[in-house]
């Protein structure tokens, strides 16, 4: 008797797909573009170095422009070779890309996993009508559970988009590209009106710091001095140098036109990032944010994974009546090629603040937002007397160490230091009212809420089914003052929200109402002994 042959493993159902090439005449042009203007830059230092020894300028010509089309043509070949190499395929159940050129990789994501499929498309990259696609899980800040398109023709990136989010298979009615869009809701639309808001951020004094740091840390690597390199472009020594002799004149001056560049620019950061903005829910249970001018962007949120809104309002924008709304939900963390960590989390542009409460109880499906209706409980007076204390005791470290390095090498005079020293001291005590001012929580029906901040006043609506577990923490000085601080423990956002500085009872019974239970076993623990340890 024959013995049978064991059944082969069940292959996943593929319903036709056939294996689609990333290869097109756009990628390799986007490639083009940037490698040979790239390759020009280095060519033309390359040029006016060697145009100061012997060599004749036909040689000098050959080999600067043999060099850059030997360097462009040979990087393009390759990206062609690569992208012809690439491959990609939607079946019933999986996403699939092949890739690699010497060494080759098959990787797969199950489209019951796909949560977002971010689109960009830089201006060089919509010439050519190619976008890139990034389809992630929703992993926070976990690159190995994406998936890269990184050049497919636009009318393809938009049909992958709708394929992989309807979660339908291919053939579907639904995957018809012909097929109508379905309908969307718009929440937000760009009012031009909010760009009197993009001044008010920490941008304005940023990006002129660091232009002028920049400035200097490149002079100060050639043995040049900064204020010689500064004073040497012919607007700035016109503008400043009458005032170099008298600083109390120059360095008011100087600040001043710094801040004014700085709002310039950060105004034309934002009309480039806002324009077109438009933040939609579709009906498969997404919100959808559309915007930029020169690179365009589309982010998706799965709402099954937002578990509420922050607002944030750092101090010059609130003094304009403005506030920024960010979600709080898993998967909006994304790691760049580089290692560093970029956040997905913003709901629009800076907006006035009761746009942004709107705004929030659209997004959350609610008559009005609980960042909004939830009324919120102030703390003890013990609170500002602890910020104080912290606010005067960092103002006096803060001149402290600068004084003694001054007096022992005898850079700056003592008193300098000193004068810093007790200048911070006295800006602490404002600083500490506003913190203090900010503090507060409350509970709503389906939300927690908590605020705090200092200089970013920071408000939160987290969802109560949200919270995973409970820290609770008790300094030396706040065991003192009767203070604690609760932490809400959660997947999403930042991963932890904190209540600060809450009376002893009222912080623990607020946690124990919020999530019923969870904490119940660290209670009876926690309030004889005058502290408090533990998490969920």
């Amino acid at each position: 008797m024959t013995a049978a042959r064991p059944a082969a493993p069940k292959r996943a159902e593929t319903n036709g797909a056939r294996w689609l090439p990333l290869a097109n005449a756009g990628t390799v042009g986007v490639t083009v573009v940037w490698v040979g203007g790239a390759t020009a830059g280095g060519g033309a230092g390359l040029w006016y170095g060697l145009s100061f020894t012997a060599l004749p300028t036909w040689a000098l010509a050959a080999l600067v422009i043999g060099g850059v089309v030997l360097i462009t043509g040979a990087v393009s070949g390759f990206e062609a070779l690569r992208c012809r190499a690439t491959r990609y395929r939607v079946t019933g159940e999986r996403l699939e890309l092949r890739s690699g050129v010497l060494v080759r990789s098959h990787r797969s994501i199950a489209r019951e996993r796909v949560r977002s499929v971010d689109l960009t498309a830089d201006l060089v990259s919509r010439v050519f009508g190619v976008t890139m696609v990034v389809v992630g899980t929703g992993q926070q800040g976990d690159a190995s559970d994406e998936l890269k398109l990184d050049s497919v023709p636009a009318a393809e990136a938009e049909r992958l988009r709708a394929l992989l989010l309807r979660r339908t298979a291919p053939g579907d009615g639904a995957a018809d590209p012909a097929a109508p869009p379905p309908a969307e809701t718009t929440l937000l639309r760009m009012d031009w009106g909010w760009l009197r808001l993009a001044p008010l951020t920490a941008w304005t004094v940023g990006l002129p710091a660091a232009a002028v740091g920049g400035v200097f840390r490149i002079a100060s690597e050639f043995g040049g001095n900064p204020v010689e390199v500064l004073m040497g472009v012919g607007p700035v020594r016109a503008a400043f140098g009458w005032a170099v002799g008298s600083p109390w004149v120059g360095l008011p001056l100087v600040a001043l036109v710094l801040l004014a560049l700085g709002a310039l620019a950060t105004t034309v950061l934002a009309v480039e990032y806002s324009w077109g903005y438009r933040l939609t829910r579709e009906p498969g249970g997404t919100l959808r944010a559309r915007h930029g001018l020169l690179t365009t962007r589309s982010i998706t949120l799965d709402e099954r994974r937002l578990r509420g809104v922050e607002l944030a309002e750092p101090l010059p924008l609130s003094w304009g009546g403005g506030a920024q709304l960010k979600a709080v939900a898993t998967g909006l963390k994304r790691k760049t090629e580089d290692g560093n960590e970029t956040e997905r989390d913003a709901l629009g542009p800076p907006l006035p603040v009761d746009r942004a409460q709107a705004l929030a109880a659209d997004v959350l499906e609610l008559p009005v937002a609980p960042t909004a209706s939830v009324p919120l409980r102030p703390h003890p007076r013990a609170a500002l007397r602890y910020r104080r204390i912290w606010g005067i005791a960092g103002g006096i470290l803060l001149g402290a160490v600068p004084a003694g390095a001054a007096a022992l090498l005898g850079w700056v005079p003592g008193w300098l230091p000193a004068a810093l020293a007790v200048l911070f001291a006295a800006a602490a005590v404002p600083l500490a009212g506003r913190a203090y001012r900010s503090l507060g929580h409350g509970m709503g029906e389906r939300h927690l809420m908590t605020r705090s901040g200092a200089y970013t006043r920071r408000t939160v609506a987290l969802r109560r089914d949200g919270v995973i577990g409970w820290t609770i923490r008790r300094s030396p000085l706040q065991r003192r003052l009767g203070l604690v601080t609760v932490t809400a423990t959660t997947a999403a956002g930042k991963g932890a929200y904190r209540v600060r500085d809450a009376a002893l009872g009222e912080g623990l019974a607020f946690a124990d109402t919020a999530v019923p239970g969870l904490l119940a076993p660290f209670l009876a623990d926690a309030r004889p002994a005058g502290r408090a340890e533990g998490s969920g």
